[in-house]
Formats: structure tokens, sequence, C-alpha cells
């Protein structure tokens, strides 16, 4: 046997150098989701669904925290696919269905109450008012049917492969010495 055969090549250590590392930054986002669920749960608290203002601006809040959360679900999806973390990945496919129907709901619920509000904006904030208000919106109801692909495909990346066995490699190759 030479030397040659010894030695590992390097992509296969730092891929399972890798490894080691996925599940700490899979706690890690998942944190960073809960945190952030945490911080739009108190910017909201003191709840006046009576008051259209406060609607519009609740809604504009969690509309626009949509692109992050969107952002570390794909990582969370991604990291886990990677490592073999099924439930991760079924987990994020799970919110992916759960953040697009609260969209559903939410945007045009957020349109009607921003349409209501606009008119009581001053003549010279109503353009920057609009331009926002459009900008959160759209860009949420854009990214619904997007959440919806990414959910079904995380759900079938989820699944464990049948064949494979925990703790297994590959097993002897035909023609391998």
């Amino acid at each position: 046997m030479r030397d040659a055969d010894l030695v590992i090549p390097p992509h296969r250590t730092s891929f399972a150098r890798a490894e080691k590392l996925i599940p700490a930054a899979l706690a890690l986002l998942w944190a960073i989701c809960v945190v952030g669920i945490a911080g739009l749960a108190v910017g909201v608290w003191p709840f006046a669904l009576g008051d259209v203002q406060w609607r519009v601006q609740t809604a504009a809040v969690v509309l626009s925290a949509v692109p992050q959360f969107t952002l570390l679900l794909t990582l969370i999806s991604v990291a886990g696919v990677t490592v073999g973390q099924h439930r991760a990945v079924r987990t994020a496919a799970v919110a992916f269905f759960v953040l697009a129907a609260l969209l559903t709901l939410l945007v045009p619920v957020f349109a009607l109450d921003f349409l209501t509000q606009r008119h009581l904006q001053a003549v010279s904030a109503v353009d920057a008012y609009t331009r926002d208000g459009l900008r959160i919106g759209a860009s949420a109801a854009l990214l619904i049917p997007f959440m919806l692909w990414a959910g079904r495909r995380g759900w079938t990346a989820g699944r464990k492969d049948p064949g494979a066995e925990v703790g297994e490699g590959h097993g002897l190759i035909v023609g391998q010495r």
C-alpha cells in the first residue's frame, strides 16, 4: 500500500468538520427565529384591534419581517438537508406553510386598512406613505407562492431515505478493494 492511498482527501475532512458545526448553526437559526417572533409579539402587544392605525402599523411591522423569516427558514432547510436533519427540514416546511397562510390572510386586511388610513395622511406625506405601503404589501404578497413552493419541496426533501441506515456508510461497493 502506498502512502498516497492513506491520505484522506481534504474535501472529506472539511465536510466532516462542517457536519459537526451545522447542528449548532441549526440551533442558532431556530433561536434567531424565536427571538424574532418574540420581538414581533412584544412590538404589537397592547392589542387595539378596533384602531385602524394600530392595525396598519402592526401589519406593516409583521409584513416587513417576512423576508428575514423566509431567509432564516431557507437556511434552516439547506443546513438540515446537508446533514440529514429530517425533522429540521420538515419543521421548516411546516413553518413555510404557516407563514404563507398567515400572509394570505394578512395582506388583504393590510391593503384594506391601508386604503382606509391613506386618506387620513397629510397631503405632503401621502406619496411616501403610499410607496412604503405598496412596497411592504407587494413584497409580502410576492413571497407567498415561493413560500408554498419551498414548503412543498422541503416537505418532500425532509423524508428519510428508506434504504439509509443510521450511522452506516455506503457499505461495500462492487469492485472496491
